[in-house]
């Protein structure tokens, strides 16, 4: 990997972390979602910084360039995030439902 790719790689991963940190500062992340955020936020860099052992994983599993293992690598990622995403919603779905029904009792008792 080029110093080049290397250093903004790092600039990038190093924002990001920022950002998350200054989100979660403003209370503007929730802490529920913090911990995930900043895992992939420190997961980045590892990323970046051990591009040998991702040539090694591409050529192990073959693939020839090692960038597309790393957008699989983000890929995968980004499933992740939408599945807990969808776990949330479900939740928050069934708490709707149920809040709506005690509305609705409450509703009926007056």
């Amino acid at each position: 990997m080029f110093v080049r790719q290397i250093i903004f790689a790092s600039i990038v991963c190093v924002i990001f972390i920022l950002l998350v940190i200054r989100l979660i500062q403003k209370d503007k992340l929730d802490i529920a979602y913090s911990w995930m955020w900043l895992g992939i936020a420190l997961i980045l860099p590892l990323i970046v910084l051990s591009y040998d052992q991702i040539v090694a994983f591409s050529a192990i599993i073959g693939i020839i360039n090692p960038t597309i293992t790393v957008l699989l690598i983000v890929i995968g990622l980004l499933m992740l995030v939408c599945l807990q995403y969808s776990l949330v919603i479900s939740h928050q779905k069934r708490q709707i439902k149920k809040i709506a029904q005690q509305i609705a009792l409450m509703e009926k008792e007056r």
